[in-house]
């Protein structure tokens, strides 16, 4: 499933009740609203797609309660919740995997899905080509038919145009944005309740400097990685959970 990112700028911003510029990446449209600044505590058609079957909230504050996110503990020899033969896959792309240490309770992976740099293309000191490598992992609430998804490309990545922004600093990949709503751009500072609740089109930037990482919700998932009408992922994370996600990336070593 061919996926194609606009070359639009990179980095969105947020900041509770004030008003701001969003910054995207080097230059971005101009915010009507400030973001909220959250202190830090791709894709195609795979050649390679391992999935497995599932079983199966209250919101996730920033705060990493551990009453509502697993961070690894129920699935402590599995890193990122992800299985010895995932891993690999993963592995083979050459690049650095980003997974989740914090994963909201109930999910499981229910897909990597995976595609290589082209045999012969040129690439960087980090394993990257042109578009490529490119990874998704999704995870899933069974009982919520819940999704989301951390995602990975070497490049052709730009800004995404939202209703609302959110900044976000992760210590791993330093400063991102958090994106929801329709897509007109207006980058306007969420209330609280809307952090604390399921949204629509939720993901956040691309962070990093190639290869590219970022959360996506449920819909977003589903459109990537389920085309077709499928019933799974019709649910997505809060905001809240997207940040904290996000927060806790580390690389699977």
């Amino acid at each position: 499933m061919k996926r194609h990112f606009a070359l639009l700028p990179l980095t969105a911003a947020l900041a509770l009740g004030s008003s701001a510029c969003l910054n995207i990446y080097a230059s971005a449209p101009p915010s009507k609203s400030s973001p909220v600044e959250v202190a830090s505590a791709p894709p195609s058609k795979s050649n390679r797609s391992v999935e497995v079957a599932q079983n199966s909230n209250q919101s996730v504050q920033v705060s990493h309660d551990a009453s509502t996110v697993s961070s690894d503990n129920s699935q402590s020899e599995q890193i990122g919740g992800l299985s010895p033969s995932q891993q690999a896959s993963l592995k083979s792309l050459g690049i650095e995997i980003a997974v989740p240490s914090a994963i909201p309770a109930g999910y499981t992976v229910i897909k990597v899905d995976t595609e290589p740099c082209p045999e012969n293309a040129s690439r960087s000191e980090k394993g990257t080509c042109r578009f490529g490598p490119q990874y998704g992992i999704v995870y899933r609430n069974a009982e919520q038919n819940s999704c989301f998804a951390i995602e990975a490309t070497g490049g052709g990545v730009g800004g995404v145009p939202r209703e609302y922004a959110a900044k976000v600093k992760t210590e791993l990949l330093g400063e991102t944005s958090l994106l929801f709503g329709q897509e007109n751009g207006e980058f306007k500072t969420p209330s609280a309740e809307q952090l604390d609740s399921p949204q629509p089109n939720l993901l956040t930037d691309w962070a990093g400097v190639g290869p590219f990482y970022r959360i996506s919700g449920g819909d977003t998932a589903r459109d990537a990685y389920y085309k077709g009408g499928s019933p799974l992922c019709q649910n997505t994370i809060t905001p809240n959970q997207a940040i904290e996600i996000m927060q806790s990336i580390t690389w699977l070593n």
